[in-house]
């Protein structure tokens, strides 16, 4: 039973440790830590930098080296950010976040659509849901079940306390078309198939399967499709809503779903390049 809930208990206690302690100390153990996690996970640490390579092609070994250090260190303080959900309202917000584009969110309601929520394995991605929702904003998230229910249920239970309504695979059809037809923001991760039913396109100039359900459902309801990214900066984290996406249905349903992702893969691949520490992919492109 103890191997069981271990995942479980190691969380808790990082919970606890992380609300007990100044935020930015426990970003610094975070930090240390992450160095020893690099080094017990080197084929993590050697995939990373064989990714950054393809992105990078003109990156010298030293900046290639640089990002991948950066990598592990943000991705820590990530899952810092995300322990720290029980604190976090929205004066924490106003004295240590910057928002930048949430007009591009108010218009698109006003406009009474729905909005298609465009992110990825970038910065510190769960904190943002949970900002727009402290905002006012109507959020739901699609994510996938843990295999340990503790570990799910304690997940689960950090998202909602914060507004944020978690859609899972099994009833994303449903509850995603539901939440768009109710004029809501219904949030995707779109750097990554987990299903193997995605397109393949090119990203970075390699064949990956993408996947498509942002650009179905936005066709299927008339939603707006709007990227937003959290990400560090200078010593804060910065929350950023992009404009929305610019499409015109032509009535291809195949074409238009491909066009959609590709325009969609175009922004995440913007937002890697000017953030290349702070993106959390760790299969090889």
């Amino acid at each position: 039973m103890f191997l069981k809930d271990q995942p479980f208990i190691v969380y808790r206690i990082c919970q606890e440790i992380v609300l007990h302690l100044p935020l930015k100390f426990s970003y610094k153990l975070a930090s240390a830590i992450s160095n020893v996690y690099r080094w017990l996970h080197k084929r993590d640490y050697f995939t990373i930098q064989k990714n950054l390579r393809i992105i990078f092609p003109d990156k010298s070994e030293r900046e290639i080296i640089k990002y991948a250090r950066e990598t592990f260190r943000n991705f820590a303080m990530h899952l810092v950010d995300f322990l720290y959900f029980p604190k976090l309202n929205r004066e924490y917000i106003k004295k240590n976040i910057k928002i930048e584009g949430v007009e591009n969110f108010d218009s698109a309601l006003l406009k009474k659509q729905g909005i298609v929520g465009i992110t990825a394995h970038l910065g510190s991605w769960e904190i943002g849901g949970a900002i727009a929702a402290l905002l006012g904003y109507p959020v739901n998230a699609i994510a996938l079940e843990h295999s340990n229910r503790k570990v799910q249920d304690f997940f689960l239970r950090q998202r909602e306390e914060k507004g944020i309504k978690v859609i899972f695979p099994r009833d994303v059809a449903r509850k995603t078309l539901a939440a768009l037809g109710r004029k809501e923001i219904v949030s995707f991760l779109n750097d990554k198939d987990y299903f193997g039913s995605g397109l393949e396109l090119s990203f970075f100039g390699r064949k990956t399967l993408i996947p498509r359900g942002a650009a179905v459902f936005a066709l299927k309801t008339k939603s707006l499709v709007v990227p937003g990214f959290t990400v560090r900066e200078a010593g804060w984290l910065k929350f950023v809503v992009e404009e929305p996406l610019s499409y015109k249905p032509s009535g291809n349903e195949k074409k238009d779903i491909k066009e959609i992702t590709q325009k969609i893969i175009a922004i995440i691949e913007k937002y890697i390049r000017r953030y290349p520490g702070q993106w959390y992919y760790f299969d090889e492109l």
